[in-house]
């Protein structure tokens, strides 16, 4: 009987972590497909509009990055809240320099 219990929780404390990191890939994947289908089923734009879509994880959080191919120099972060898309803030891209007012930003929401 014990023999069986540690059997069961060495198998446990192997496959418990694969479960974690797997989710949070598959977390990352669904909010990706999310976003694009947000910006160009909502929101009008073209998948060329869109130079670059990055997914990442930050402190409990899956959020996705977006630079648009007519302003390379921002990027701007959505996430999903409730299961909507919103977009939460916006970046300089590492190398740029630009005046960060909003009213010089083209796809802020």
């Amino acid at each position: 009987m014990r023999e069986k219990i540690r059997v069961w929780l060495l198998v446990t404390l192997m496959v418990l972590p694969l479960f974690t990191f797997g989710s949070l890939e598959v977390r990352e994947l669904i909010l990706e497909k999310q976003v694009m289908g947000y910006l160009v089923e909502e929101r009008g734009y073209d998948q060329s509009d869109i130079k670059e879509l990055i997914t990442e994880s930050r402190e409990f959080a899956v959020e996705t990055i977006v630079v648009f191919s007519d302003e390379p120099e921002v990027q701007y972060q959505y996430k999903s809240i409730k299961g909507k898309i919103h977009q939460s803030g916006y970046g300089l891209v590492t190398g740029f320099s630009k005046d960060m007012e909003q009213t010089n930003l083209i796809h802020l929401e």
